[in-house]
């Protein structure tokens, strides 16, 4: 699917990853010790970027390495439990990260479509 969809896809997969731990951050923000954990999207992606081709082969594929980009956040300010979720800063990044998933989805689909049209015969 690599060769059909480029970047597109590899961008889809690491934003759903990047909302999940998210998720998790928001859903664990009042366990004690907890540490909330993200993914720096530029720089999975630009270390992927010099193996992503459009041959399709398994080189250009990031998805496995994905889990291993998650490092921990820093936090803005420590709390007496050991948290490190700052739950605002997780609502704003939750938003950011739909809303980037939602625009590499619409890359995706535009490619479904202009395949379609061009299978179909412009019709």
């Amino acid at each position: 699917m690599a060769a059909t969809f480029g970047v597109s896809e590899q961008a889809l997969l690491l934003h759903s990853k990047r909302i999940g731990l998210i998720s998790q951050n928001i859903a664990n923000a009042d366990t004690p010790n907890f540490k909330a954990k993200d993914i720096d999207f530029k720089s999975v992606l630009g270390a992927a970027g010099s193996r992503l081709s459009m041959s399709g082969t398994s080189e250009g594929h990031i998805t496995s390495s994905i889990g291993n980009k998650a490092g921990f956040v820093n936090p803005a300010q420590l709390s007496l439990d050991g948290n490190t979720v700052d739950i605002e800063a997780e609502k704003v990044k939750l938003m950011e990260a739909t809303q980037l998933y939602d625009v590499a989805l619409q890359f995706v689909n535009g490619s479904i479509a202009s395949k379609l049209e061009v299978i179909k015969g412009g019709k």
